[in-house]
């Protein structure tokens, strides 16, 4: 039982915050291939913000790019709804097996 609390969920939420980061750098080198911002750091910087959905304002993009910041938003947001079903789904798969490993040693006892 203790493997199965270490192989646990640390892989699977490691791997969907990878992804996210992952979006946030795609979007980022698209900004930067647009010539929207002048360097990937501030690429990277305003995508992370959108991305978070918190949109401080202090980096914006180009006026005919505009709508691309909110399309990213409501991107994020089905992509965040996205992650929180699929974990949700393991975490699930995850204690059922426990609960059956838990059964199986009951019934041994």
């Amino acid at each position: 039982m203790r493997d199965l609390n270490k192989a646990g969920m640390r892989p699977v939420f490691g791997v969907i915050v990878g992804l996210h980061l992952t979006e946030i750098c795609v979007w980022a080198g698209f900004y930067l291939w647009q010539k929207c911002f002048p360097d990937f750091e501030t690429s990277v910087y305003f995508s992370t913000l959108t991305y978070s959905t918190l949109g401080y304002g202090d980096v914006l993009l180009p006026r005919q790019w505009r709508l691309t910041g909110s399309v990213e938003s409501i991107i994020v947001v089905l992509l965040m709804g996205w992650s929180a079903a699929f974990s949700f789904s393991v975490l699930s798969r995850f204690f059922d097996l426990r609960i059956r490993c838990w059964q199986r040693e009951k019934k041994r006892d």
